[in-house]
């Protein structure tokens, strides 16, 4: 009998012995207050031949991946990752699609186990040039007028389509991200069908 449980005892600290353990990040808080936006929330945007295009968010989530990153994480060890994702509905096209959030990042389409999926759209408090995964920010303003309706504290991002991480745009993009509004500007490097410029025209932000 005591020899059974002298066993017993030896096999449960070699599990705990073995348990994974592993730090969490969380989402920058910043980046949730001015950028992440609740159901109800849609933005119309105008063209320059004044065709319009809406976006609406359909439902939000929030949690944390499933299981820590394998073969380890960016700067060593595990990592498990809170996410909050905003689902998207392209109501003119009929498209679905998300914007997965984690540290200061955005991603288009976004998801997976461990966060794998996505491709980047947005870096939050980052420097200009600073690049990740075909994402780069190129330049910031103070403010920006479009269509008589004046944004502050905006971010110019560009996607190269040849560098992304996932593939979401067929042309070089350009998306511009301004403070409590998210994108209010995108720009398309058409070789196509001809360059496309679309401004926001209207919006209703819910938080």
């Amino acid at each position: 009998f005591f020899t059974f449980l002298a066993l017993a005892s030896i096999i449960g600290c070699r599990k705990d012995s073995n348990k994974i353990t592993y730090h969490t990040t969380y989402v920058n808080d910043t980046i949730l207050t001015k950028y992440f936006f609740k159901q109800g929330t849609y933005w119309v945007y105008e063209n320059q031949s004044n065709f319009l295009d809406s976006v609406i968010v359909t439902s939000e989530t929030n949690g944390f991946t499933t299981i820590p990153c394998p073969h380890g994480c960016p700067g060593g060890g595990s990592s498990r990752d809170e996410f909050y994702k905003m689902n998207l509905l392209n109501f003119t096209n009929n498209i679905v699609s998300n914007y997965y959030y984690e540290s200061n990042y955005i991603k288009l389409n976004g998801g997976g186990e461990y966060g794998q999926l996505g491709q980047p759209i947005f870096i939050y408090n980052g420097a200009v040039n600073h690049s990740f995964n075909g994402a780069t920010i190129i330049d910031k303003y103070d403010s920006m007028t479009l269509l008589g309706t004046k944004f502050h504290n905006i971010t110019k991002m560009k996607i190269t389509a040849e560098l992304q991480y996932q593939n979401e745009f067929l042309f070089d993009t350009y998306l511009y991200f301004a403070d409590d509004f998210g994108l209010i500007k995108k720009e398309i490097n058409d070789t196509i069908n001809g360059f496309q410029s679309w401004n926001l025209k209207r919006s209703h932000i819910v938080k």
